[in-house]
């Protein structure tokens, strides 16, 4: 029995119909149950009650996205795409300071106000001692 029939092998044969078209869908919720012809609130109905469905779903949606994801290096990698390359260095190069920072500049004017309310505070704690 290969890994997958291992995690799923106590589904309903609707589930496994379900994740063999999430497969099919990319993961894609609506278009999945479409073609396994259930509806969407079902799927999450199974996602709440039955623990390896779940886990199943996350297994598909976690093979998508490494999926995606080299297809977005390949394109970094062969220089097809300049904003994918922005885009990963700031998700994945955090760490190496590809980010993007703000710098904020105020300008306070007149500090009278805000001088007054500071002394003010002063005076009411140190009354309350």
């Amino acid at each position: 029995m290969t890994k997958t029939k291992d995690k799923t092998r106590h589904l309903k044969k609707r589930q496994l119909c379900m994740l063999q078209a999430l497969r099919e869908q990319k993961g894609l919720i609506a278009r999945a149950a479409k073609a396994a012809g259930i509806s969407r609130s079902q799927h999450y109905v199974w996602m709440k009650e039955c623990e390896e469905y779940k886990q199943a779903y996350h297994d598909i949606v976690e093979f998508v996205l490494d999926e995606v994801e080299s297809t977005a290096l390949d394109m970094i990698v062969n220089g097809k795409n300049p904003v994918m390359t922005i885009f990963y260095l700031k998700t994945k190069g955090k760490d190496r300071d590809f980010v993007e920072k703000q710098q904020l500049e105020h300008t306070l004017g007149d500090t009278t106000r805000i001088r007054e309310l500071i002394n003010e505070c002063d005076r009411q704690f140190t009354d309350s001692d």
